[in-house]
């Protein structure tokens, strides 16, 4: 029996546990879950650079249609997608999901106070139309601004990992 008394205690127990029978499973049960975590965080950056991807798209859309003649309903899709896929678990909270769900709560406000069809230029700056043409310029300089952000940006996986 070891009892890790002595000078070679220590390296008696060490040589014991490598040299036991549990020891070549035990491995293989580390490696396997190191290999799963790694790959896993692999799979939530491709996922998250999926969505980032898509949703600069759709803010790409929202910028091309407020600056048309015409008024339109801006899309929302890719938002609501990433938001019923749990999708937004990914995001961190403070720098990437709060200035998206405000932009996006805004585009939905647009889309409901929006009469489809007339032209901008139609709208005379008093009243709801004044509303609406603010909050055109708003949305214009809001997307532009989230649009370049930074983080939008896809990252590689080993960026990931810093």
């Amino acid at each position: 029996m070891v009892d890790g008394s002595g000078d070679d205690g220590w390296m008696s127990i060490v040589t014991a546990i490598y040299e036991s029978a549990a020891f070549g499973p035990f491995m293989g049960v580390f490696l396997g879950f190191a290999v799963n975590y790694v790959y896993q965080s692999y799979k939530c950056n491709q996922d998250k650079n999926n969505y980032k991807s898509m949703i600069r798209s759709e803010l790409g859309i929202c910028i091309r249609i407020l600056e048309e003649d015409e008024i339109r309903l801006l899309p929302r899709d890719h938002w609501i997608s990433a938001l019923n896929s749990g999708a937004l678990k990914l995001f961190e909270v403070e720098t990437e999901l709060e200035p998206l769900s405000k932009l996006y709560t805004q585009i939905k406000d647009h889309n409901h106070d929006t009469t489809v069809g007339m032209l901008w230029k139609d709208l005379e700056p008093k009243g709801y139309e004044l509303t609406l043409l603010k909050r055109r310029e708003l949305l214009l300089l809001e997307l532009n601004v989230l649009k370049s952000e930074q983080w939008l940006e896809s990252k590689s996986w080993l960026e990931f990992w810093k």
